[in-house]
């Protein structure tokens, strides 16, 4: 009966010590799939982000506001193409493709460049505007003059905004007898020479 008791004991013991050896190799081999995943995921190369061609640089050559433009277009990402639109227009790869210097006389020029396994550029943008002629003459619709007159009229200066409008300051006035009255004036004409407005301080 002793020996029974002891081997059955025995048996208990090898079972449980098993059952330990079983569970602590479950364990172990959860261990390893954890570093196993861990150091692969870690140890994989992350995506090359691409790399961005420069922005073109949209430049005058030759020509003011007064006259035809010489446009030239560079890009510091050696082998990009340049691509495009003098109206205003976003480019694109369909968009006409820059070979050399070109000529406008007013409009916005556009232009992106690509290159293969790069990003596009961002779009440069440049507005050229022609000025035109205006007259501008004594026939104003505020103009009132007393008494013997010579009327003349003076330029001061003149400015043209980014959208072509043109900004004229002067002097608007006449000789009477008893003496020289002036006018300051301040008037805004559009690119065709048109007059939108007029405003004046007696002088």
């Amino acid at each position: 009966m002793f020996f029974i008791n002891k081997i059955l004991r025995t048996q208990k013991f090898a079972n449980s010590l098993r059952g330990i050896l079983m569970k602590k190799q479950g364990q172990f081999i959860l261990i390893v799939i954890i570093l196993f995943l861990f150091f692969l995921f870690f140890s994989c190369p992350s995506p090359i982000e691409k790399e961005r061609v420069a922005t073109p640089v949209i430049s005058l050559v030759d020509g003011d506001i007064y006259s035809l433009k010489t446009i030239s277009i560079t890009c510091e990402t050696e082998g990009a193409t340049i691509y495009y639109s003098t109206d205003g227009s976003e480019p694109t790869t369909s968009s006409s493709v820059y070979e050399g210097p070109f000529i406008i006389d007013a409009g916005t020029v556009k232009a992106m460049a690509a290159k293969e396994a790069y990003l596009n550029s961002i779009v440069a943008s440049q507005l050229f505007i022609l000025a035109t002629g205006v007259t501008i003459s004594t026939d104003f619709p505020w103009t009132r003059f007393i008494g013997s007159s010579s009327e003349f009229d003076t330029i001061e200066d003149l400015v043209v905004d980014s959208e072509g409008y043109v900004y004229v300051t002067g002097e608007i006035g006449y000789n009477a007898e008893d003496g020289r009255e002036n006018d300051v004036f301040l008037a805004k004409y559009d690119s065709r020479g048109v007059r939108q407005w007029i405003k004046y301080k007696g002088g």
